[in-house]
């Protein structure tokens, strides 16, 4: 099945990257969720959001490996689901399940700079929002970018037997393909890439209008108040600039590969890409954990725990009340 000496290598490190990953980013959720900071309860949901998402790829990247065939625009669906499955349809459900997983986190992530701008800048009228309001918005936002995705791929598809140019095709074994060239190709490629721009775009203004009026009160508001909602954004720029830098970056460089799969070393430029999206999440859960200190301080007590590094004194306790009779 394997056709080069690194292919083999390359599921192995994914299957390694399933096993370390997964429960990594579930106890970081659930550390996250539980010891949050008072001040950033509704900001921890935002986060979470993004985790979530973050998480749901790694999932699915523990049942399928994505092995770009390029020079043809073609995958084929290595993993788990390979003993079980061979379905042309089958992959490419897959692959639009986990494009929609990236696509949510990076949307979960521009919104958190937003929401802090407006609840530092307009407390008043955010006081009036409902939180599940915002929610609500959220939601929506990540119900059309995921029927965006499924309609993408759905016309973007293309079946084994009419692929335009079978001379590039590999052999079919659980292989699935999309339209290799034409204007819906570039469309959709070029959608994504200005959707990852957009979000980051948004990300980054949001960022500097926060710090901006952050400075423009100084003097006006109290100091202790002002310093809360400095180290929440000294916090939120530590916390996002890791999926932005190692996620960000990495699905660019592949979107480029799709786009161009006849370039020199796409197929293997590709691949990297995918590792170091599929690994850079538990970076981002730990970052998360690091720079929250309540979430730290959990974090170390059950690590600590766990590996006996802390003897807890055991308390007794009174099962029967004993009178003393003089």
């Amino acid at each position: 099945m394997f056709s080069q000496p690194y292919e083999e290598l390359y599921n192995r490190i994914l299957d390694v990257t399933a096993l370390v990953h997964v429960p990594i980013k579930l106890f970081a959720m659930v550390i996250v969720f539980r010891y949050s900071p008072k001040d950033m309860r509704y900001l921890s949901f935002f986060l979470l959001n993004a985790m979530f998402w973050n998480f749901m790829a790694n999932f699915l990247f523990t049942f399928i490996h994505l092995y770009p065939m390029y020079p043809a625009e073609c995958f084929r669906a290595d993993g788990i689901v390979s003993l079980l499955i061979d379905d042309e349809l089958f992959g490419q459900v897959m692959f639009s399940l986990i494009f929609i997983a990236i696509i949510n986190c990076a949307i979960a992530l521009s919104y958190t700079f937003p929401y802090r701008y407006f609840v530092f800048a307009y407390p008043h009228r955010m006081g009036r929002v409902r939180p599940m309001t915002i929610f609500t918005f959220c939601g929506a936002v990540h119900l059309f970018a995921s029927a965006f995705v499924v309609c993408s791929f759905f016309v973007w598809r293309e079946s084994y037997n009419s692929y335009p140019e079978q001379r590039d095709l590999p052999r079919r074994e659980l292989l699935f393909c999309f339209q290799p060239h034409g204007w819906l190709k570039n469309t959709i490629v070029a959608t994504f890439l200005t959707l990852i721009f957009l979000v980051t775009a948004v990300a980054i203004t949001f960022c500097i209008l926060l710090f901006r009026s952050i400075r423009r009160q100084e003097g006006i508001l109290e100091r202790n108040f002002l310093d809360s909602h400095r180290r929440v954004l000294v916090t939120m720029i530590a916390v996002t600039s890791v999926p932005i830098t190692l996620g960000g970056i990495p699905l660019v460089v592949a979107l480029i590969t799709a786009a161009r799969p006849d370039l020199p070393y796409a197929q293997e430029i590709c691949m990297v890409c995918i590792v170091i999206l599929t690994n850079h999440g538990t970076m981002y859960a730990t970052a998360m954990i690091l720079v929250l200190k309540p979430c730290r301080t959990a974090a170390h007590s059950v690590i600590s725990s766990l590996l006996c590094f802390k003897n807890h004194p055991v308390q007794p306790i009174n099962l029967y009340g004993v009178r003393h009779v003089k």
